[in-house]
């Protein structure tokens, strides 16, 4: 601003070029300049530019402020004169030089350039060059269009508490406590409401302090600023106890007596379904106690099942499998399977001396057994010892014999709670 203004002159002493004088006797003078008290002065501003491409707004969450930030690439300017060297403003992110619409969340928010003034230039952001000091960057133009994201801003639960329990197998806890939400900014205003409708351990089996996840989709949030909010966690992590079970609901066992013989029917097995009338019968055969479980034998997917036991509630049983080849298919059924002669025509070894055959039993589906379940692979003896946990039963497992690297035969071997019926008619699970 105020800078000298001053006559152009047609030659080296006049005149002012393109000013003339008129009258009489004006051709006889010419104007050669200007004198006190005239003085010229006047202000030359800057021109605009725009930017045209280069700039990304960057989304963000919910602060309750209009704040963006804006990344800048290759900057392309529109608006510089001839070849006037101007360059445009340097790449980075620029975090006062642009804002939302509006601060609330959202999607597709347009972010417009934040000017110094009515006209520009834009907060934040110069040109260089030789010819930068005399342009100002006015704002965006086409082709450049700006809009980002405001994503809702976490909120916490506090006041949850996770629920000590006792081992049921499964992972499902209950929680309690008064709720109330932690992470609202400023003066802002939002409240939870519905249920915690539970929350899941980590791992289901007996232990201190394991993580429980709650169950948070039954809570929503309303008041005046809801909608900038989501809920996402706990504040505190929760952790609860397993324990495990002192007394169990099923007891584990002790033989009442072997059933692998005829029950009078002339069949030689005594199947599960002969369990009801037998005992109706034999009354005295459940003299040890009450009847809790069976261990039942059979072949997978065939509806008879073979009983090897009855178990009532001593603290330990021993069962002793099939020691054959041939009385697994007799006492189990499995009849359907190859038969020996055909296995082993020529093969006159004893099927039951060591190391000839091998026993292997698994839970139906491959995997360990329970704790509470032992089997000697030697021996062929299956123990049960101690108690089983709740809902445990029944059990399946598989039982596989083989000679060498080849399966010969496979049965299921299963522990189950006696349904009604049997001896004083309790059931063994809750």
């Amino acid at each position: 601003s105020g800078i000298t203004v001053s006559p152009v002159l047609s030659s080296t002493n006049g005149p002012v070029a393109g000013m003339s004088l008129a009258g009489a006797k004006g051709a006889n003078y010419y104007i050669a300049g200007i004198a006190a008290p005239q003085s010229l002065a006047a202000q030359i501003t800057k021109a605009p530019v725009y930017i045209t491409g280069g700039l990304t707004a960057q989304n963000k969450v919910y602060d309750t402020t209009t704040a963006a930030t804006v990344t800048a690439g290759t900057i392309t300017l529109s608006g510089v004169l001839g070849s006037d060297a101007v360059t445009a403003p340097t790449a980075g992110n620029y975090v006062n030089s642009f804002a939302f619409a509006s601060a609330n969340a959202g999607s597709g928010i347009t972010v417009s350039p934040v000017l110094s003034s009515t006209n520009g230039p834009v907060a934040g952001m110069s040109l260089a060059g030789a010819k930068g000091a005399n342009y100002y960057i006015a704002g965006i133009a086409a082709p450049q269009s700006l809009a980002a994201q405001i994503t809702k801003a976490p909120l916490t639960i506090s006041g949850l508490r996770a629920q000590d329990k006792t081992y049921d197998g499964n992972v499902t806890d209950k929680i309690s406590g008064s709720f109330a939400v932690i992470g609202l900014i400023g003066a802002d205003q939002a409240v939870a409401s519905g249920e915690v409708t539970g929350g899941t351990f980590v791992s289901s089996n007996p232990g201190r302090n394991i993580a429980v996840r709650p169950n948070l989709l039954g809570l929503t949030l309303t008041g005046l600023n809801a909608a900038n909010y989501e809920i996402t966690d706990v504040t505190v992590p929760l952790t609860a106890n397993i324990t495990a079970i002192d007394t169990a609901p099923v007891i584990m066992p002790g033989i009442i007596q072997q059933l692998a013989a005829d029950e009078g029917d002339g069949d030689n097995n005594f199947y599960s379904a002969d369990w009801s009338s037998f005992n109706s019968a034999n009354n005295a055969n459940c003299g040890n106690g009450r009847a809790d479980a069976l261990i039942t034998m059979s072949t997978p997917g065939a509806a008879d099942e073979i009983v090897l036991a009855a178990i009532n509630s001593s603290s330990m049983v021993k069962q002793e499998l099939p020691s054959t080849i041939s009385a697994m298919i007799n006492n189990a059924s499995l009849s359907a399977s190859a038969p020996t002669e055909k296995l082993f025509a020529s093969d006159s070894v004893d099927m039951t001396s060591p190391g000839i055959l091998s026993y292997k039993l698994t839970t139906a589906n491959g995997q360990k057994l329970p704790s509470w379940v032992k089997f000697d692979t030697n021996n062929r003896v299956m123990t049960l010892t101690g108690s089983a946990p709740d809902k445990s039963l029944p059990l399946a497992m598989r039982l596989v014999i083989s000679r060498g690297s080849h399966q010969i035969i496979e049965s299921i071997v299963t522990i189950k709670p006696i349904e009604g019926g049997a001896c004083t008619a309790q059931t063994a699970s809750k």
